[in-house]
């Protein structure tokens, strides 16, 4: 044998080991091997020491529980951020319809079109509403989209003049 001992043993896939080989002069380097088929004895004098030294259950035990954990942290990573997704959602439409209620046409429509903003599950259902809301509110005061935008305007010059 060319080397003194190998280290470390681990699986890095079902078929293939790697560990550290220990050199006869003490330096130390990675190597990597096939684990032969049937795991026949004599066809790879890394995988004999592998075998004759260390339980190779046991490797392969270590192997499928670390492989366990991984999958288990990558469930929960994917997890929380499809919960800070969610919440940064949320947090979103929360915004919007604050801002929605200082619009005019908002706060001086009906009940039910404030409640039914306030109850808007998602983006999309908020925007229909208001959507419905502000026609409603521009048919009724006889307006189109640029005198809406005007009265605005004349909201905000009133509002920096003061």
């Amino acid at each position: 044998m060319n080397f003194e001992k190998l280290l470390k043993p681990r699986l890095l896939n079902p078929s293939l080991l790697e560990c550290d080989l220990v050199k006869l002069d003490g330096s130390v380097s990675k190597i990597s091997f096939e684990i032969p088929q049937d795991e026949k004895a004599g066809i790879n004098k890394y995988f004999d020491y592998i075998v004759s030294n260390y339980h190779l259950e046991e490797i392969k035990a270590t192997y499928e529980s670390e492989l366990k954990a991984h999958r288990d942290r990558q469930r929960h990573e994917k997890l929380v951020k499809q919960r800070q997704k969610e919440a940064k959602e949320l947090s979103q439409l929360f915004d919007t319809k604050a801002q929605l209620f200082d619009m005019p046409f908002v706060r001086d429509s009906a009940q039910e079109i404030r409640s039914a903003i306030r109850r808007a599950p998602d983006q999309v259902t908020l925007n229909l509403i208001v959507s419905h809301a502000f026609e409603k509110y521009l048919q009724s005061n006889n307006m189109s989209c640029n005198d809406y935008l005007d009265y605005l305007d004349e909201l905000l010059y009133n509002e920096e003049t003061k």
